[in-house]
């Protein structure tokens, strides 16, 4: 995978309009100024041009609300720390469900 690291919900937003359109999101929801929830809604938003694609949220949050609403709205959830693995297999099954809805 070629990876591409942002700091930010603004930095994250600042690449995608300079064209980076990446094939998945690994979004952490406790971040400084926009948090996760904020990135995720304006990501998903309706006219957004990035609503396809797809968000594993990682969170160091180890909170059973957070759990639920972010395998409701994200493609997966994943508590830190993490097995790299755990989080292959994620990356893994959310990109072959991406490709099959492409079908």
């Amino acid at each position: 995978y070629e990876i591409i690291g942002a700091n930010s919900g603004e930095e994250c937003f600042k690449l995608l309009e300079k064209g980076e359109k990446p094939d998945l999101i690994l979004l952490d929801i406790m971040m400084p100024g926009m948090d996760g929830w904020k990135v995720h809604d304006k990501l998903k938003a309706k006219e957004s041009p990035y609503n396809d694609i797809p968000i594993i949220f990682l969170t160091a949050a180890n909170n059973e609300d957070y759990r639920e609403v972010g395998t409701w709205f994200g493609e997966d959830y994943i508590e830190k720390p993490f097995d790299i693995m755990d989080l292959k297999n994620s990356i893994d099954r959310v990109l072959e469900r991406k490709d099959e809805k492409k079908k």
